[in-house]
């Protein structure tokens, strides 16, 4: 029953009343993919799941998460690897929304592994400042599967899209890969690399 409604919050939240493992499974359905829309946020949760044995529980089971950055204000999908990485040690999927993706706390490359087991990335309207800070974030993820670009490019025109260098890392195999509505110099230089 909780399965087929799996998509319908309300009814979700009527099944929490039902009884304790009705209560359980619907938690787990309501709150498995994490949202995190601001900074604040995003060290909200942290400090949440650094207090709250509950909370980091959940986010252990969590396979999913959205990171939508506004447009405006300070960015900081930079630091959430540093704070969130021993929390979500089953993350699989991790959708940037607005991926703002200028220069980056070196900790933000270093800690990008631990969340080793991604398959599914989607950058969605996207800016990049650099090819070569793109390729080390997608040779992060050894099991990365499925490559999403859309609506994307370089944040400046006189870039140097790609530098011909090798990456330590090896690139991931996918068999999933999606662009659309990418700039034409990103587009060719992810073909060269």
């Amino acid at each position: 029953v909780i399965t087929g409604t799996s998509r319908d919050r309300g009814t979700l939240l009527a099944c929490l009343l039902v009884c304790r493992s009705w209560h359980e499974y619907a938690i787990d359905l309501l709150y498995e993919p994490v949202h995190i829309f601001s900074r604040r946020a995003l060290v909200r949760l942290a400090n949440t799941a650094r207090a709250c044995h509950g909370v980091r529980e959940r986010l252990a089971k969590t396979h999913t998460i959205y990171i939508t950055q506004s447009n405006q204000g300070l960015g900081f999908t930079h630091i959430l690897p540093l704070l969130l990485r021993t929390y979500l040690p089953n993350l699989q999927r991790m959708y940037f929304i607005n991926f703002l993706f200028g220069v980056c706390n070196p900790g933000f490359f270093a800690m990008l592994p631990q969340f080793s087991l991604v398959t599914h990335l989607l950058l969605f309207n996207f800016s990049l400042s650099t090819f070569s800070g793109f390729r080390r974030m997608i040779c992060a993820f050894p099991c990365l599967d499925k490559l999403e670009l859309r609506s994307g490019g370089f944040q400046s025109q006189a870039m140097s899209p790609y530098t011909g260098q090798a990456e330590s890392r090896s690139i991931p195999s996918f068999t999933q890969l999606v662009l659309n509505r990418v700039e034409s110099r990103f587009a060719e230089a992810f073909v060269q690399w």
